[in-house]
């Protein structure tokens, strides 16, 4: 009956909608989806960005990867400010055990010239007691010298890792104020 297309149709079923039928075309669900229109140059427009042009829209060539690079030098700057921070509190660290190890050192060196003891009031052996109350608190005695009256004044340094901190201190008794 007739040419035989129509028999072919009955056997395929209903036919599939056609593409672009009434501006819209179905997606896999069956859902209406418009189609992304195409500016001179190629490029797919989005939504509002065909208004705004070419560079507006969202990922464009240009602009991409620009966040990634705009982290990274952001944690660049956290680290360096860090290290800095870090540099700086070693420093001070450094400058206070220095003068820890002064004030012990001219304390050893003023108590052994006021002492009773063996080779007390001789300069030479209260500075080497204080250069060895400096070592063992980690410093570096540079300057030994009696002021009069039982009075030493001492100059150490000690090794940071911003480089060396230098103290100084005097200690005697307390009348020789």
């Amino acid at each position: 009956m007739g040419d035989g297309l129509g028999a072919q149709r009955l056997d395929r079923g209903r036919s599939p909608p056609r593409p672009g039928a009434g501006g819209r075309d179905r997606d896999g669900t069956g859902r209406a989806v418009t189609p992304r229109r195409r500016t001179p140059a190629g490029d797919r427009e989005r939504g509002r960005g065909a208004e705004r042009g070419r560079g507006a829209e969202r990922g464009s060539g240009a602009e991409r990867g620009s966040g990634t690079v705009l982290v990274l030098g952001l944690i660049a700057v956290v680290v360096v400010l860090v290290l800095a921070l870090g540099l700086l509190v070693g420093a001070q660290g450094g400058r206070w055990r220095a003068q820890t190890a002064a004030d012990l050192a001219a304390l050893a060196g003023a108590q052994h010239l006021a002492g009773t003891g063996r080779g007390a009031g001789d300069v030479t052996a209260a500075c080497a007691v204080a250069r060895e109350t400096a070592e063992r608190n980690g410093g570096e005695l540079r300057g030994c010298t009696h002021e009069g009256d039982g009075v030493v004044s001492v100059t150490v340094i000690r090794s940071t890792p911003a480089g060396h901190a230098r103290a100084t201190a005097r200690a005697g008794p307390a009348s020789a104020r």
